[in-house]
Order: C-alpha cells, then sequence, then structure tokens
C-alpha cells in the first residue's frame, strides 16, 4: 500500500510537469488536480528550473523570475482563501529572489543557492543542498499551513541536511517556544517524510527506545526527541 502510494504521488508530479511543459496548460489549471504535497514539490521544481535557465544560465538578469513571480501573486491574491499556502510560498519565492539579487549571486554554485533546498525531477524527485542529494520521501502528508520562511530557518535547513548528508543526527538548542520542534516538522514534510514527535522523559525506559528507533530503521521515518534533556 505504502508504495504504491507513493508511485501515485510521483507519477502525479510527472503528468502535471508534462501537462504544464508539454501540453501547454496553464498552471492553476494543473495544480487543481493534485494534492497540496505534489503542488508544493511542483512549485519549487519549476522555480528552480526557470532561475537556473534565465537567471543563472542567462545574462544574470532577475527581472524576468521577478515579474513571473509578481504575476502569480497578483492572480492568487485574486481569491486568497483557498490559495494561502501558494500566496506564502510565492512570497517566499520572491523575497528568495531579491535577495540573491541583492548578494549579486551569479553562479550555481555560490554558497547563498546551494543552502537552499533545490528540487529536480530525474526520473524522480530530488532534492540537493550544500553538495548533498536528498530523496523525496513520497510520504503521503495531506494539507499542511505552510510556515512564514526566513533567513534563521534556511540556516536550520542547511544544518540538518548537512548532518543527513554525513549520516549525523543534530541537536537544535535555543529557548523554548520559539519553533525548533515545528521547524523540523516543516523540513520534513517539505521532504515528503513522516516525521514522528517523541516527548522525552524520566520514565521512558530503554526498553521503549529500542522498539521505537527499530521501527523507524524499519519504515525510514524521521523522529524528534523533543525535550531529549529529561530522559
Amino acid at each position: 500500500m505504502e508504495e504504491a502510494v507513493r508511485y501515485t504521488l510521483k507519477t502525479l508530479i510527472r503528468q502535471a510537469l508534462n501537462s504544464y511543459e508539454v501540453e501547454l496548460k496553464g498552471l492553476r489549471e494543473v495544480e487543481s488536480r493534485l494534492p497540496w504535497m505534489c503542488t508544493y514539490t511542483l512549485e519549487w521544481i519549476l522555480y528552480c528550473k526557470q532561475m537556473e535557465i534565465n537567471y543563472f544560465s542567462g545574462q544574470h538578469d532577475v527581472t524576468l523570475q521577478l515579474q513571473l513571480l509578481a504575476t502569480n501573486l497578483h492572480e492568487l491574491l485574486q481569491n486568497p482563501g483557498p490559495n494561502s499556502n501558494l500566496i506564502t510560498l510565492t512570497l517566499h519565492m520572491l523575497h528568495l529572489t531579491r535577495e540573491l539579487q541583492a548578494h549579486q549571486i551569479t553562479s550555481v554554485l555560490d554558497y547563498e543557492w546551494q543552502t537552499v533546498i533545490r528540487y529536480y525531477f530525474e526520473d524522480d524527485v530530488v532534492m540537493r543542498s550544500l553538495g548533498g542529494q536528498f530523496e523525496w520521501g513520497g510520504e503521503y502528508q495531506g494539507v499542511w499551513q505552510v510556515m512564514v520562511n526566513t533567513k534563521d530557518i534556511r540556516r536550520a535547513y542547511a544544518t540538518v541536511l548537512g548532518g543527513l548528508n554525513w549520516g549525523l543526527g543534530v541537536v537544535m538548542q535555543g529557548p523554548s517556544g520559539t519553533g525548533k520542534t515545528e521547524t523540523l516538522k516543516e523540513l520534513a514534510r517539505s521532504m515528503a517524510r513522516f516525521c514522528l514527535v517523541f516527548n522525552c522523559s524520566s520514565l521512558v525506559s530503554t526498553r521503549l527506545l529500542q522498539k521505537l528507533l527499530a521501527g523507524l530503521c524499519y519504515t525510514g521515518s524521521w523522529i524528534c526527541l523533543d525535550e531529549l534533556n529529561r530522559l
């Protein structure tokens, strides 16, 4: 069942790309038939492709990309209710593009572009960041409220993915209630991975942790050990 769901979601993205790029159907028309997680992934695939073709491989003029994003945003704002997630996502892409322009980033190898989680479709959906390549999980996520993306969140994403690329875990430190757990959950959802949040306490036994970690290894899911210091 799980493999059938993953295959279906990846097939939907492949068909959507074909409808948009080959059959030249409107993007909103294509996305109207997709679950949200496929729409999210499709938006990032198209954005990364457009940036690398129109900006990095061209005259390094970001005007065309900014105009495209502004037009998309204006269209979405005509009906903001059902498009709130797309509005947040488009605003993030708009601000990211302006930041790259302000820092005069002209190469795909520049650090600022490398830290962005970049989506590509190469027979399958893959994500790249800081020299690492990650498989799109294909775990059905339903609809979630997209977080407002900031420089600090992108820095946290880059740190987590850097650790994953080296096969390491990551400890996120900071004051309580600042969004550490939600940031990790958002990253997992954006990569189509299931993330289990486990609230640690002094009552947790080693046997329980053994069973928990064995299940995670079997499924390939992520785990967030909240309040780890309580163990």
